[in-house]
């Protein structure tokens, strides 16, 4: 291993925003509640959450790689610093429309707080809607550090990928069973559509794909590689994502028997593999996608892009839009309510807490 291997990459805080925004012109372009011609390249938003998983995968495995096998003590002071910059600013977009509109039902109240909602399908998008996909990456947080211990011997490491599939599969067949009994009212797993795509367990080739890249990354040099490599994974990476997209659109609207089952494995299965590659090129390659991602105000503006992606959808995308004075349903404002949030509340509060925590 490298000592001098870099801690940070900038250009990937600087994806967030892109990713963030992805997020928001899918939902109010009306692009979500439409059929996407072939012609459009904005199929490709249809399939963003895939490049939050494998992204968040590479960063926290690489994060904790110098860690090593973490002690229990550790093990839960890396979940609460996660935590930490999670719940403060998800309780607060929470709590304040229920100060207003009243307590929703005690199910709904509960698996919001407790960021449970994701395994059920009737509860995904109550309260804070995009606040479901914390739910797989709460999951993956207090599975990470256990899985550090096998990243780096590889049978073992698809043993544990294949196991937690199978425990998917289980999930899924306890949901089945209590639906059949006609006790599943919120949708505890309740089929393989919602499992794969909302659900650790679903997702789990994304978050695989990400911590086998960081081990490469943090354990091989850029000249370990064969020449022809060298300097092509960003923009490789990059058309096979477009392509999967299109083929993942394709079989979603075809009439073939079998396009269901091909689409499903050409998005779960093969489209993380072409963000991790794309991912690889970005962090090891000085391309002009590096350069521009990494730019400063692109960092400024990617240490907001978790406030703006749970504020993009609920009270404070209202707010915004009430007072906007530009034809785009408040993208810009929300961008700087987000930035001047993260530097003035969530930056100050999660630091004051982590103090507190360590001493």
């Amino acid at each position: 291993m490298d000592i001098s291997k870099p801690k940070y990459f900038p250009a990937l805080t600087g994806l967030r925003v892109i990713l963030a925004s992805m997020v928001f012109i899918y939902h109010y372009s009306g692009l979500g509640n439409q059929n996407l011609t072939i012609t459009q390249i904005a199929v490709v938003l249809k399939y963003r959450m895939t490049a939050f998983f494998v992204l968040s995968g590479f960063v926290v495995m690489y994060s904790l790689l110098p860690k090593g096998r973490l002690s229990l003590k550790e093990y839960i002071k890396f979940i609460l610093f996660r935590l930490l910059r999670l719940l403060p600013l998800y309780y607060i977009l929470l709590i304040v429309p229920y100060l207003q509109v009243g307590i929703p039902p005690l199910p709904v109240f509960i698996s919001n707080i407790t960021l449970t909602k994701g395994f059920f399908s009737e509860l995904l998008t109550s309260g804070i809607g995009p606040s479901w996909s914390l739910t797989p990456e709460i999951t993956f947080y207090f599975l990470a550090p256990y899985l550090l211990r096998y990243v780096s011997d590889l049978k073992k490491f698809v043993m544990c990928y294949f196991i937690i599939l199978l425990t998917g599969i289980i999930l899924i067949s306890i949901g089945t069973y209590l639906t059949s009994l006609a006790y599943n009212t919120y949708g505890f797993f309740a089929d393989l559509k919602f499992t794969l795509g909302y659900t650790f367990f679903g997702r789990a080739t994304d978050f695989f794909v990400g911590m086998f890249l960081a081990h490469i990354i943090y354990y091989y040099s850029e000249k370990d590689l064969p020449a022809f490599l060298k300097s092509t994974f960003t923009y490789v990476g990059l058309f096979l994502i477009i392509l999967i997209s299109y083929i993942v659109y394709y079989f979603e609207n075809s009439t073939l028997s079998s396009a269901k089952t091909l689409s499903s494995i050409c998005l779960y299965f093969a489209l993380p593999f072409a963000v991790g590659l794309f991912l690889w090129g970005l962090v090891t390659e000085k391309t002009f996608l590096n350069k521009f991602l990494s730019l400063k105000w692109m960092v400024i503006l990617g240490n907001g892009a978790y406030g703006f992606y749970l504020m993009h959808s609920g009270w404070v995308q209202f707010k915004i839009e009430k007072i906007n004075f530009l034809p785009d349903h408040g993208f810009s404002l929300l961008w700087l309510t987000a930035v001047l949030t993260y530097y003035l509340f969530e930056k100050p509060i999660i630091l004051y807490l982590k103090k507190k925590l360590v001493y």
